[in-house]
Formats: structure tokens, C-alpha cells, sequence
């Protein structure tokens, strides 16, 4: 790679690293991955079981690492970057997807790789 190349890649690094911060400072890798699979499936979400099944993860752990990206963890302020709701025509089934803050944070994320 090329000085200029190296710096432009530094600067996407460090623009990810920033947007990432807050989020990653109590955010294992694995729950950015989750992210990820529910950043891929829309607005219209995924279910908690098609969750666990693409993100390979337990679904103990899986329930666990959602409850962390809510508006509310352990009575403290969550980031707030996913919802659940239930399946209107099955009320066992629980549905995930991103809010519009989850959107946004994706957005810029994506900006920066870009």
C-alpha cells in the first residue's frame, strides 16, 4: 500500500473506531455481529429463532444480547438500537429489528467502510 492509501484506510479505521465507541465499551464483538444479522433482515425484522439460527447462537444468549441493545438495560439507560415485538398471527413468536436509531447508527457505519 501507498502513503496516501495507508492514510485513507487509517482515517476509515479511526472514523469506525469512534462511531463504535460508546456503543463497544461494554459491547462484546459478538453482539455487534447480531447487529449486523438484524441490520440485514430490513425493516420488517427477524425472528428470534431465524436469529439464532444465522448468528449461530444459543438462544439463552441470543435473548441476553438483545435485551442488552434495548431502550433499557438492567434499569440503566440501553442503547436503544433494536425493538422486539410479537408476530401478529403467532403471539409465541417474538420478532427483532432495528429503530430508527439503529438505522442511523448502521448508516454511518456504513459510510465509513464505504
Amino acid at each position: 500500500m501507498n502513503a496516501p492509501t495507508n492514510e485513507i484506510v487509517g482515517r476509515k479505521i479511526t472514523r469506525l473506531i469512534f462511531n463504535l465507541r460508546d456503543l463497544t465499551e461494554r459491547t462484546p464483538i459478538h453482539t455487534l455481529a447480531v447487529l449486523g444479522h438484524i441490520a440485514m433482515a430490513g425493516e420488517d425484522g427477524i425472528s428470534m429463532r431465524d436469529l439464532a439460527k444465522v448468528s449461530d447462537t444459543p438462544q439463552s444468549t441470543l435473548s441476553r444480547t438483545i435485551l442488552f441493545l434495548l431502550d433499557e438495560y438492567k434499569g440503566e439507560p440501553g442503547p436503544g438500537l433494536v425493538e422486539q415485538y410479537l408476530d401478529p398471527s403467532d403471539y409465541r413468536a417474538k420478532f427483532v429489528r432495528l429503530t430508527p436509531k439503529g438505522f442511523k447508527i448502521m448508516d454511518e457505519l456504513k459510510e465509513t467502510l464505504a
